[in-house]
């Protein structure tokens, strides 16, 4: 009798384990059956060995005598057959279930290991998520300020320019001032000159008028 073995897959966190539960019950079970029908056939030649002398010596009446042994020895036997299955099959069903129970054991383990697992790995998980969270908030806050800087640079360029066009006009207004100041000084200093000079003119006449009376 051939056996083949359940393979039982559990998979949980990031690994997979495997238990592969053996056929050694069944092989068991043949070795016994084969141990049953040897002792069978043992039982039914001593029943052929008790019953053979007896053959020919009473007629019908040996023969009847024989079967009646042989169906007594082999009820017997039956009898002795069955108890030992009864028991052999208690054996393997206590072995099973021992084998179940320690399966299902190490697969609860498994379980537990693999539950614990995700368990740690949802904790992990959420820490993670509350980083992001708070880097999210740093990055915009960062992001406000960074908006901020822009305004008042903006607001610093704004002024920059709007005092470099007032610097542009008072510059120009400034020239233009300087420029007619210059030219209300030229033209004073002219009328200055002209007039310096005919009132030297008319001192020198007068000067030459007394000499000349003199």
């Amino acid at each position: 009798m051939d056996a083949t073995g359940d393979v039982i897959l559990v998979q949980g966190g990031g690994s997979v384990a495997a238990t592969r539960q053996t056929s050694r019950t069944m092989k068991r079970t043949a070795n016994l059956q084969e141990r049953l029908q040897e002792k069978g056939q043992a039982v039914g030649e001593r029943a052929d060995a008790v019953v053979a002398p007896l053959h020919g010596g009473a007629g019908g009446e040996s023969e009847l005598a024989d079967k009646a042994g042989k169906s007594q020895m082999l009820e017997d036997a039956s009898g002795n057959n069955v108890s030992l299955m009864r028991t052999v099959l208690r054996a393997m069903l206590h072995e099973t279930s021992t084998q179940l129970m320690d399966e299902q054991k190490k697969m609860l383990e498994r379980l537990w290991d693999a539950l614990m697992g995700n368990q740690r790995m949802i904790t992990q998980m959420g820490e993670q998520l509350e980083m992001v969270r708070q880097l999210q908030q740093e990055v915009q806050a960062v992001k406000t300020q960074a908006l901020e800087e822009s305004r008042k640079v903006d607001e610093l360029r704004r002024l920059y320019e709007q005092y470099t066009r007032q610097l542009r006009v008072m510059r120009e207004q400034t020239s233009e001032q300087i420029r007619i100041t210059r030219e209300q000084i030229t033209e004073q200093l002219k009328i200055i000159r002209e007039q310096t000079a005919w009132n030297f003119k008319q001192i020198r006449l007068q000067v030459m008028k007394e000499v000349a009376i003199v």
